[in-house]
């Protein structure tokens, strides 16, 4: 019986090799699973004490509902199966998770924090990550501090890697989180436009939650770039360099439908993919957090001028903090900047169609989606990751971009941005005539 065991599953093995050497889609892989979860907050109704008129002399009752949030709504919202923190959570207490790589801008979530420090404490997870150099240490200092139980004789110690602000690094504003980094066969990693903080649950964001063999394209240049983050991340050249090193080394192809673009190194290719796809497209749906990037809009003016020849439906949603940029006559509010509204208004007047989401920045907390939809007669694509659409983010931080063409994953992002643009979002008429938070 047990030879016979050994026989099965060195036959599973083997048809799963083979399988995966003819892989040219993630989803050709075994094992796969892709989904995508959206925040979503579900959050409380928070009416004006008296009626707020708006820019088109209508009184408004309320914030939208589902866009503004309050710090109090993230506990509930965290506990649906559908949130970003539930299943990263999930993932964290999975036993089969024995360790853990992960990198972000900042790490603020007690609930993230507490359930990392559990896997320690009662498995002896290995935990590994990186966070910027410049971002709050509360929570990183309370993981690091946690102990595995005496029982494990080799105990692993977390250890935090600060990075960025050195050697023409900009940010380190990477986004993502990889359990099982040198498990031979199944690799899980989740990619996102939020940081481990309101990020999970709170702001408004993408998480993409893949599960992937080992061998793929896709898991090896993640590990590349956790490699590069740890090790070679003393200046841009030695990144970018042993990025491209790294890339020769991985055997498998590259997945069609999914690529990878690190920062610094590949924003050239990132932005020319960009460029393609908008000439190609005839609905762009864009949704930012930061809207800077001179290149981009040149692209975006360009093809809405083109327009008569070439019809296109272009749309962008972006938090609110924009707006009041310009209503208020300020240099900037929350992280956005007046010369963002400008380049907004700018490319209004070729056609841009434009919503706001009125996001509570009282408590900083925001519409941090970046991602754009591309659509055509010829294919479907999305431009998404850490990264915001500055020039900083294709250039210097330490970023990490996707352009995903699996039909499921465009079908997924065209739903949520349907409801971000209908639903949560208002146009300049709709905005309030005052900034006041109910």
């Amino acid at each position: 019986m047990k030879l016979l065991c050994l026989i099965v599953t060195a036959i599973i093995y083997l048809h799963l090799t083979i399988t995966n050497s003819y892989a040219v889609n993630l989803k050709d892989y075994t094992p796969y699973n892709y989904q995508v979860l959206f925040t979503n907050p579900d959050c409380s109704d928070y009416y004006y004490p008296t009626p707020m008129e708006n820019n088109r002399g209508e009184l408004v009752q309320q914030k939208p509902k589902g866009a503004y949030c309050k710090k109090q709504d993230g506990a509930n919202s965290a506990l649906r199966p559908s949130s970003p923190e539930y299943r990263l959570i999930e993932w964290i207490r999975d036993v089969k998770t024995k360790e853990i790589f992960f990198s972000y801008l900042s790490f603020s979530n007690a609930r993230v924090a507490d359930a990392l420090c559990q896997a320690v404490v009662e498995r002896n997870v290995k935990i590994n990550f990186i966070l910027d150099r410049r971002t709050g240490k509360r929570m990183a200092n309370l993981l690091i501090n946690c102990r595995p139980h005496p029982r494990f004789l080799t105990p692993n110690l977390p250890r935090v890697h600060y990075r960025g602000h050195e050697g023409e690094i900009g940010y380190a504003h990477n986004k993502y989180f990889i359990v099982n980094p040198n498990h031979q066969q199944e690799i899980k990693i989740t990619f996102s436009s939020g940081n481990l903080s309101s990020g999970t649950v709170l702001h408004h964001e993408n998480w993409h939650f893949i599960t992937t063999h080992a061998s793929s394209y896709f898991a090896q240049i993640h590990l590349c770039m956790m490699e590069g983050t740890l090790n070679h991340y003393q200046d841009s050249q030695s990144y970018q360099d042993f990025i491209q090193r790294c890339r020769q080394r991985i055997t498998t192809p590259e997945e069609e439908d999914i690529k990878v673009f690190l920062i610094p190194g590949e924003g050239e290719q990132a932005m020319n993919t960009i460029a393609r796809s908008i000439k190609q497209s005839d609905r762009i749906y864009l949704a930012a957090h930061r809207f800077s990037n001179r290149k981009l809009i040149d692209l975006l003016a360009e093809r809405l001028k083109d327009h008569e020849s070439t019809p296109v439906d272009m749309r962008l949603v972006v938090d609110d903090d924009i707006y009041w940029t310009y209503a208020l006559r300020v240099p900037k509010f929350g992280a956005n900047r007046s010369n963002e509204q400008r380049k907004v208004q700018y490319l209004t007047k070729y056609g841009l169609q434009v919503r706001y989401i009125q996001t509570n920045h009282s408590s900083f907390l925001l519409h941090h989606n970046k991602f754009i939809i591309f659509q055509g007669e010829r294919e479907s694509s999305i431009f998404t990751g850490a990264g915001n659409l500055t020039t900083a983010a294709f250039t210097k931080n330490f970023e990490n971009f996707y352009q995903i063409k699996i039909p499921e994953v465009v079908k997924s992002f065209t739903g949520q941005y349907q409801h971000l643009f209908n639903n949560l979002g208002s146009s300049k008429e709709e905005m309030p005539v005052e900034n006041f938070l109910p």
